[in-house]
């Protein structure tokens, strides 16, 4: 018998020569399967262990048999389950069940009892990265000892590290094959080479490009893609990646067929297949270069396409203007005249229509210049308050005869800033927002909110809100009228009319100055309209010369005989021009060219020229440099006003250039045109006819003429008698008022209070015609306001008191025969 010491050491050397052999065959790469086969075979070997089976944890915790060796009671159910909760494994052996509890799962292995065929059982976990991913399970009937242990647990660590390579090795495939799809997907033909140039591995595009195919391509050294007197160049790059990581060159690439192919190649250092190689990404240019002038030709299509649409606007802009000057013209003078009633009605319908003609107009040439890009913005100090206040007093009316109140706090209470910048179009931004507002409100108000958020060393940044208590709109219709703002293309807004070019052309003029419009809106809320500008801070000297050329501005007597030239071709334009003029006590001239304006000029003086532009024969402009150039003085110095139907900044930066000294845009208002004749005949000499004129008359002893007219109250109603009694009697309430504030604020000093009430009056005494008062009002404002022989103020706040009593009076006489 052997000894037990012998026997122990024989047991140790077999456990001994069983790992070395486990590890000798586990150290090649093999299927996971295979690498069990061997342990569970070699453990078999070893006296006293039966079989064994090998299981893998789930996602869910269950543990799947993956295989199992002389455990034939596997067979009738593959699966064990894991429960981490309750920490136990159930197997079926021999058909019955058996719930193995886990004391931890985290030890080495456990040891379990069995009273079965078998007499024990051992569960070794499999580990990869410190997490169990699986386990290793033996049954034996004899002892166990450390040793036994020790071997069960070194094998479950070389499986560990069998799955461990197979995932890295499953971790490359996937990456190669990823790479490989990469590689064959690209849009540029690829190939790797090694240093020498020799082509290892490409894609199927540089088969495709190249017209080599595959079996040719691998015997094809890369210079004999390249054109041959290259070769030394492709030599010479060879050469030089060996010190850089990527280079770029322009070579040009040569199919089977010798077609040379315009080309640029990257050549960059890549690992393939733990070797050097250089990987060449070549991208024909020629599909690029087709591609850049297939765009090329598409833009130049659209291009041509907006040019065709803006010439088009612009065109049909000015066709419109050149016959709607002549109605607006004759409907002016016609209005002048004695009317009956419906005659005068019918001329008020004419003229709304003509005049609703010419904004459309207006806005399509804007439209025209916001897609072309010639949108031109002046730069001239300006009174925001006074810009503020032209506007609401457009839109007061329009308010009125909608029953809606029109609030603007800023007016009042706001400071007033003197900026740089163009104020026509910011009137023109708040007039089509209050404009939409009035329009899609029909009970309540609509409020303006004007205030500095942030001032700059040489700017402000001024905040603008248009809010109405109109019917409002959901989230999808704001952002369709904000596309329809940025496409330029009006928008219908349900049951409400539409919102036309108005909203288009703001939106875009902000964008234009930097702003962006904010639209906030609940349907039955009203709607919140807000943008900001930061506009620069003008001049307040700039802003005094400006007024003191216009503030005394008034008509000139007849008996001064001012002879006006009038160089237009179109006899009906000639007509309403002339009638225009006579009717201030003009001399006017006609002539329908630039060479017969410069043969009258040889033979008769004229103190102003109205020039229009385009003429047959000769143009207005070159006229005009004609005049410049070849006349002496005084010739050579007349003013010159050019009648156009394009007058906007950038054509009015042209034509003072070419030598014009204003421009007045078809059609025009009679008043508008005399100001501008005023303007360029000599603003002193206007100035100082005004003041002798203004100090010859004597406002203590009013006539009995009347000094207001009706006729536009009875436009705006609609000849609503109810209306022009309302209106009539608001206006005798408020200048009551205003008048008792005129005279406290001028005995007290107080020249900005004087200057304020002064500016409140002005609008209403130009609805009402009221030009004797409106001139002394205007006086007060502008001496008020600057503080400028202050000494006159009191006498003419007397002189406006006296004539306005007189007046008040004559207007409740009027009211009586209105009722009557």
């Amino acid at each position: 018998m052997e000894p037990a010491n012998s026997i122990e050491f024989n047991r140790l050397a077999k456990l001994f020569d069983l790992q070395n052999t486990i590890a000798q065959d586990l150290s090649i790469a093999m299927p996971l399967e295979t690498a069990f086969s061997i342990v569970i075979r070699h453990f078999s070997s070893f006296e006293g262990i039966k079989g064994g089976a090998y299981f893998a944890v789930q996602q869910d915790g269950s543990l799947l048999l993956e295989k199992s060796i002389n455990i034939e009671e596997y067979k009738k159910n593959k699966k064990l389950t894991f429960d981490p909760i309750s920490v136990e494994m159930a197997l079926i052996l021999s058909g019955e069940t058996k719930h193995i509890p886990i004391p931890n799962w985290h030890d080495y292995f456990l040891i379990q009892s069995l009273n079965i065929d078998t007499d024990w059982i051992i569960v070794s976990p499999i580990r990869l990265n410190g997490d169990i991913i699986g386990g290793i399970l033996f049954t034996g009937h004899n002892e166990i000892d450390n040793f036994l242990l020790k071997a069960i647990e070194n094998a479950s660590y070389k499986i560990g590290g069998v799955i461990g390579r197979i995932e890295f090795e499953n971790e490359i495939t996937e990456k190669q094959q990823s790479f490989e799809r990469l590689f064959h997907n690209m849009h540029d033909m690829l190939l790797i080479t090694n240093k020498e140039g020799k082509i290892i591995y490409f894609n199927q595009l540089l088969c495709a490009k190249s017209g080599y195919l595959e079996e040719e391509l691998y015997n094809v050294e890369i210079s004999q893609l390249f054109p041959d007197e290259l070769a030394f160049d492709i030599k010479k790059l060879l050469t030089e990646m060996h010190n850089k990581e990527s280079q770029m060159v322009l070579f040009p690439f040569v199919n089977s067929n010798h077609e040379i192919i315009p080309a640029e190649t990257i050549v960059s250092k890549v690992i393939w297949h733990d070797k050097n190689m250089f990987l060449w990404n070549i991208r024909d240019l020629k599909d690029r270069k087709e591609a850049q002038e297939a765009i090329a030709i598409e833009k130049k299509k659209a291009e041509l396409a907006n040019y065709a649409k803006t010439a088009f606007l612009t065109n049909l802009s000015y066709s419109l203007r050149i016959p709607l000057s002549s109605v607006l013209g004759m409907t002016e003078l016609l209005l002048k005249t004695d009317l009956n009633k419906n005659q005068f009605n019918y001329l008020n319908v004419i003229t709304r229509s003509a005049e609703q003609l010419m904004l459309i107009a207006n806005q399509l040439l804007d439209i025209s210049k916001i897609e072309k890009g010639e949108m031109v913005f002046e730069e001239k100090s300006f009174s925001l308050k006074d810009t503020v206040i032209q506007v609401i007093n457009q839109q007061y009316y329009k308010a009125y005869n909608k029953g809606l109140e029109i609030i603007c706090d800023y007016i009042n209470y706001g400071q007033d800033l003197v900026l740089k910048g163009d104020s026509l179009r910011i009137s023109q931004i708040l007039q089509n927002l209050i404009e939409n507002a009035v329009k899609f409100t029909d009970t309540g108000k609509v409020e303006i909110h004007i205030k500095p958020i942030e001032f700059f060393d040489n700017e402000v940044n001024i905040q603008f809100l248009v809010r109405d208590t109109g019917r409002g709109m959901n989230e999808m219709v704001i952002q369709q009228i904000i596309e329809s703002c940025k496409h330029k293309s009006p928008v219908n807004r349900t049951n409400s009319g539409d919102f036309g070019l108005g909203l288009i052309i703001a939106y875009n003029l902000i964008d234009l100055m930097g702003g962006t419009l904010l639209i906030k809106s609940e349907p039955n809320k009203g709607t919140e309209i807000s943008f900001e500008l930061k506009i620069p801070i003008g001049q307040i000297q700039e802003l005094k010369n400006e007024q003191n050329q216009s503030a005394f501005k008034q008509q000139i007597p007849s008996h001064e005989q001012i002879r006006v030239i009038v160089a237009e071709d179109q006899p009906f334009n000639q007509m309403v021009i002339k009638t225009m003029l006579e009717d201030f006590g003009f001399t006017v001239d006609c002539v329908d060219n630039g060479k017969q304006l410069l043969d009258k000029l040889a033979n008769q003086h004229y103190d102003v020229i109205l020039m229009d532009i385009y003429m047959p024969v000769m143009d207005g402009i070159t006229a005009t440099q004609h005049i410049r150039n070849d006349f002496k003085k005084p010739i050579s110095s007349i003013p010159i006003i050019a009648i156009t139907a394009n007058a906007y900044v950038s054509e009015h930066q042209k034509y003072l250039e070419a030598g014009i000294n204003d421009t007045i845009s078809k059609p025009f208002k009679s008043q508008l045109l005399f100001n501008k004749i005023t303007h360029v005949i000599g603003v002193s000499k206007a100035l100082n006819d005004d003041k002798a004129r203004f100090n010859d008359l004597d406002f203590s002893t009013p006539s009995n003429d009347k000094f207001y007219n009706l006729d536009l109250l009875y436009n705006i109603t609609k000849n609503q008698k109810s209306a022009v009694i309302k209106m009539l009697q608001v206006f005798i309430d408020k200048s009551n008022v205003e008048l008792l504030q005129l005279v406290e604020y001028s005995e007290q000093g107080d020249w900005d209070n004087v200057a304020g009430i002064a500016h409140k009056m002005k609008p209403s005494l130009a609805y009402l015609s009221m030009k004797q008062v409106e001139e002394i009002i205007q006086q007060i404002h502008f001496l008020a306001k600057n503080k400028e022989q202050t000494e006159k103020i009191p006498k003419l706040v007397a002189n406006v008191q006296s004539l306005l009593e007189f007046i008040i009076q004559q207007l409740k006489e009027e009211i009586k025969k209105i009722n009557d």
